[in-house]
């Protein structure tokens, strides 16, 4: 989870619409709803769950899994950054070991939310 969502523009000065009426927001600017939803439905469901949209990186990657995705995947990044695809997972078991991880499901669902007073 998750895809895109629709979305609009509007020119105010012309009281207009910028594009067409409703477009898609996707990728990086809805990163943060993503991980947000992983989140709360790996809490609240007992299957693996896949985060998408947003992934530019290691850490995006590494979020999703701590959020409680099991896997990640964006193919929309792919096109803006081909080598992305093939060097994550050699880069995240590097990253995960330095971590002293010994494997990724250390870190899946790891998040911790601090109380509120």
């Amino acid at each position: 989870m998750i895809n895109t969502f629709q979305a609009m523009a509007i020119n105010w000065r012309k009281q207009a619409i910028a594009g067409s009426v409703v477009g898609e927001l996707s990728g990086p600017a809805i990163r943060a709803i993503a991980l947000r939803m992983v989140w709360q439905v790996a809490k609240a469901i007992n299957i693996p769950v896949i985060g998408i949209r947003g992934i530019a990186s290691l850490d995006d990657v590494a979020g999703f899994l701590v959020a409680g995705a099991s896997a990640s995947s964006d193919w929309h990044r792919g096109h803006h950054n081909p080598t992305l695809v093939n060097s994550l997972p050699e880069e995240l078991a590097k990253t995960l070991a330095a971590e002293r991880c010994s494997q990724m499901s250390d870190i899946i669902g790891s998040l911790q939310i601090p109380e509120r007073k």
